[in-house]
């Protein structure tokens, strides 16, 4: 990949940046403040915003106006909702606090606002200010470069990507911005999960285990594919061994969550050469194919709704239960299963809840894996990578976490896995890059 040629100039991010930079120039710094939050309107996660601090503080020591642009949610969520919490957070840990810019009206129309509040400011110098949800102005989504001209021309020549959980999203901040932009830069953060990650994609076939959870096949599809015949076993649960047991083996789930039009996908998969789709409790150590591996059982429930006793079903049992379930979990059997696999392994990668895991009688599935990850990252026996905003809200909870790299990104962390382009970072590799 083009990215590797460019990882040793891009660790000179500080060393360029301070040289380049002069006192009380704007700088446009690309986070992700996409934060969870509750029925109530509570932020139940700071972790991204934290992540994001060591760049921001970084320009705010070379002297320079932290310009953040950001998106929350996609139904038009603003920032001015949360900014109380926000700042709370960032004055009780020692943080410098955010001005928001909130002139929603239209995009020419933030600037000239953005404007008058840094010409306002009687001193600059150690503010922070953070434009309204990026997403809220069309400009963004639709990638408008003369949107992007008039950020650089008006607000700043200078831009940081800290936001690599957002590279795989073809929009104006991420992707016409630094086309344009003169000066830009990859965060401190960003540059951890490329050299994290990267060498992933070269790893050893009989050293490698990845673990798929979530609801949807086609999400996950293309790193499948691109992982078949590279790495050993590929451990698949929730929703994707759901449609794979009813479509590709035609097993009863009765009302288990599946991916209706995955149909095909499923059909290509069966028919890949390079892969052997059988039950984890089936598992060939010494086989030459990749093995994509299903539940050998599972925790279930009669009635999702209610909360009914979660009940234990073997993959033979499916076919002969009469009574309607859904699948809501891998079952006590599959733990172990997983547990003597793994430690046997160098690299793995993890992507997704393996059940339903906002409920509590379906969690210990995840529980158990994160647990045995854990131990065997401490223990010397692997390196382990975990990635995606569902399974790093699984982790938050725990009391130890001992794992080697956790990835911010979702789709960026499972598109640079596949081998697949990423926007974000083909625009920072473009022509006019000081990387050049």
């Amino acid at each position: 990949m083009k990215i590797f040629e460019n990882l040793q100039n891009l660790q000179n991010f500080q060393d360029s940046f301070r040289k380049k930079i002069t006192k009380n120039r704007a700088v446009l710094i690309r986070v992700d403040f996409n934060m969870p939050t509750d029925q109530n309107g509570n932020i139940t996660s700071f972790q991204r915003l934290e992540k994001a601090q060591e760049t921001i503080n970084f320009v705010l020591k070379c002297s320079g106006i932290p310009i953040l642009l950001a998106h929350l949610g996609e139904k038009g969520a603003k920032f001015s909702a949360y900014i109380e919490q926000i700042n709370a957070y960032l004055r009780n840990r020692g943080f410098h606090t955010i001005h928001l810019v909130s002139d929603e009206s239209c995009f020419t129309s933030m600037i000239k606002a953005l404007q008058r509040l840094l010409s306002a400011t009687e001193e600059t110098e150690g503010k922070v200010f953070l434009i309204e949800n990026i997403r809220l102005y069309s400009e963004e989504k639709e990638n408008s470069h003369k949107a992007a001209q008039m950020l650089i021309s008006e607000i700043s020549e200078f831009y940081i990507n800290e936001a690599f959980s957002c590279c795989h999203r073809s929009h104006m901040s991420m992707s016409a911005l630094p086309m344009h932009t003169i000066h830009k830069f990859c965060g401190i953060r960003f540059m951890q999960e490329l050299k994290a990650i990267l060498p992933l994609t070269k790893t050893n076939f009989d050293d490698t285990t990845v673990i798929l959870g979530g609801a949807k096949i086609s999400t996950k599809l293309p790193l499948i594919k691109f992982m078949t015949g590279k790495v050993k076993n590929i451990i698949v649960s929730g929703g994707i061994a759901n449609t794979i047991l009813k479509y590709g083996l035609n097993y009863n789930i009765s009302s288990s969550l599946i991916e209706i039009d995955a149909k095909s996908d499923v059909d290509n998969l069966m028919y890949d050469k390079k892969c052997k789709i059988i039950s984890i409790d089936s598992y060939e150590k010494d086989s030459q194919m990749t093995q994509i591996l299903l539940p050998s059982d599972f925790r279930i429930s009669e009635d999702v709704r209610k909360e009914s006793e979660a009940l234990q079903l073997k993959i033979q049992e499916l076919n002969t239960t009469k009574h309607s379930f859904s699948i809501c979990d891998i079952g006590n059997a599959t733990v172990l299963a997983m547990n003597n696999i793994l430690q046997e392994q160098k690299i793995v990668i993890w992507n997704g809840p393996l059940g339903v895991y906002e409920d509590k009688r379906f969690k210990q599935g995840t529980d158990r894996t994160l647990q045995m990850l854990s131990k065997f990252t401490k223990n010397g026996v692997i390196k382990s990578f975990i990635g995606g905003g569902d399974t790093i809200a699984c982790i938050e909870n725990q009391s130890e976490v001992n794992i080697t790299h956790i990835s911010d990104g979702g789709g960026s962390f499972i598109a640079l896995l596949s081998g697949d382009s990423l926007p974000g970072l083909n625009s920072m590799l473009s022509t006019n890059s000081h990387l050049k």
